[in-house]
């Protein structure tokens, strides 16, 4: 240990107290990044709720109009990929699948899922945190490149979010590019976009506006890497998508990608597993479910997988007999209130109605609308909101 009386002679001292800090330079750490990681938004870090990948067999065409995009030559195509549909298509479902099979095929990938819900990821704060910590598990090689940054600058994740990108993201990437003979540009995934800042929504825009101009300035370089944007068509992103300098591939989930296909192909591979593995497997006959009960299902779905999966969920988990969970689902009324399985649905439907700008017009819109079917003006969002 070094001492401050090194080579002293004839010295007496009494008393007093001596601290000697013998810190020889150590190397900078990185626990400021990892204090601002966000580890619920990446795929498969344990924080995740629900597993939603795609249903085997399901999405193909949309899959694969991703993936021929995330490998098509630099040149080519864009570096930016939208893709939107709303509530309750599958666009989680479809990037988690683009995530693993990225996984699975060596494509390099960093992921952030936003959930409105969970303080932890439903805003613009933790992003280039979370993104960077999956870079450097990537390339472990730029930790130092990224400590270096960290601690000439601990409050760069205070920073502009055009400035943390270019500092966090591209310089190590750059890195990386200029060390390999074959690089392959890293794909970001951002999931959930209109579930980040839901209140103030200026977060969404944030993001697509400093990803564009990180872009912009590395338009005649070479591509270091791709951004997939998934979310729901809302005004402000429709704006500024188009707002971008970055050219951009659109990809909305519309009828043109067979959803009642895929939907119907899931509902009945679900219901062949609660023929299997269900406790009262053993009351169900071989004519169950009927061809007529799986088309009640795909018909209610209008093409949104979440009620088909909220369907299924509730008829695989309950503990009474399957057709009898089968006749309540197809028995429910929509003032069925909270003991209706679709509860936790009419929740999250609730949530979206209830943000419209416009909401005398929605309850006109519905108020017209009870008049041309059996929905009672006491129906939840139409007694509440009125």
């Amino acid at each position: 240990m070094a001492s401050i009386l090194n080579n002293a002679q004839n010295t007496n001292i009494h008393g007093g107290t001596f601290i000697i800090n013998d810190k020889k330079g150590t190397a900078p750490s990185l626990d400021v990044l990892y204090k601002r990681v966000a580890s619920n938004a990446i795929l498969n870090a344990g924080g995740r709720a629900d597993e939603v990948r795609c249903h085997p067999g399901t999405r193909k065409e949309v899959i694969s109009r991703i993936e021929k995009w995330r490998d098509a030559p630099e040149g080519l195509t864009t570096s930016v990929f939208w893709l939107s549909g709303p509530f309750g298509a599958g666009k989680s479902a479809i990037v988690q699948t683009i995530a693993e099979r990225c996984n699975e095929q060596g494509a390099p990938q960093a992921n952030f899922f936003f959930f409105r819900t969970d303080i932890s990821r439903n805003s613009v704060s933790p992003l280039v945190a979370t993104l960077l910590h999956q870079v450097i598990l990537l390339y472990p090689s730029v930790r130092e490149t990224v400590a270096t940054v960290l601690s000439a600058n601990p409050l760069i994740f205070d920073c502009l979010l055009e400035e943390q990108l270019a500092q966090l993201i591209v310089v190590p990437l750059r890195a990386v590019q200029k060390s390999s003979a074959s690089y392959r540009p890293l794909v970001l995934l951002i999931d959930g976009l209109d579930e980040c800042d839901s209140d103030s929504k200026a977060g969404q825009q944030r993001i697509l506006r400093a990803f564009d101009n990180v872009l912009v300035k590395q338009r005649h370089g070479v591509c270091l890497f791709r951004l997939l944007v998934a979310s729901r068509v809302e005004p402000q992103i429709s704006m500024s998508f188009k707002r971008l300098s970055t050219p951009f591939l659109p990809l909305y989930l519309n009828d043109d990608y067979s959803p009642e296909t895929d939907i119907r192909l899931f509902i009945t591979d679900e219901f062949k597993k609660v023929k299997s593995t269900h406790l009262l497997a053993y009351t169900l006959d071989e004519t169950w479910p009927s061809v007529e009960d799986i088309d009640g299902i795909v018909e209610k779905s209008s093409g949104q997988f979440i009620y088909a999966a909220t369907v299924m969920r509730f008829i695989s988990n309950s503990s009474a007999s399957p057709m009898l969970s089968l006749g309540k689902v197809q028995g429910v009324s929509e003032s069925a209130g909270t003991s209706s399985p679709f509860s936790q649905l009419d929740a999250i439907y609730t949530y979206i109605l209830s943000r419209a700008d416009d909401q005398q017009a929605l309850k006109d819109i519905f108020h017209a609308h009870s008049y041309s079917t059996n929905i009672k003006p006491q129906d939840p969002f139409i007694a509440t909101h009125s």
